[in-house]
């Protein structure tokens, strides 16, 4: 039987955080920690980077229970509305991860204050 149930995640990062790790001198996270998609999309707007790292680190605490999971394989992309939506980026699947072998459908949403970005991510194991 496959268990059907949401399994959830929440982070929240500080915008200062990303203020003192300028893009210039701090290339190297950004290269890491971004794909060249959402680089392109943050544009050095700290609030869009801290945003994106939150729905990042919400997904991988809601999704690693399955399996072994790296940040490195979570893409978060935008569709033509502007919602965030997770792409797989060795599967190259949106709004799935595959994780050890199981296909998880993924959800998030993103919010911004002035000082702070949140996001909320639900994953559930796909049926088969």
């Amino acid at each position: 039987m496959i268990d059907n149930s949401w399994n959830v995640g929440v982070d929240i990062e500080d915008h200062d955080k990303f203020r003192r790790f300028d893009f210039h001198n701090y290339a190297h996270f950004y290269e890491r920690a971004f794909s060249a998609r959402e680089r392109s999309y943050c544009q050095q707007s700290v609030s869009k980077y801290a945003g994106i790292f939150a729905a990042k680190e919400a997904v991988f605490k809601a999704a690693s229970s399955f399996g072994d999971l790296y940040l490195s394989k979570i893409e978060v992309l935008h569709d033509t509305s502007g919602r965030p939506l997770i792409w797989d980026r060795q599967e190259a699947i949106s709004g799935y991860l595959v994780v050890d072998g199981i296909r998880l459908s993924t959800k998030v949403s993103i919010t911004h204050s002035r000082d702070h970005s949140l996001a909320f991510s639900m994953v559930k194991r796909c049926d088969e």
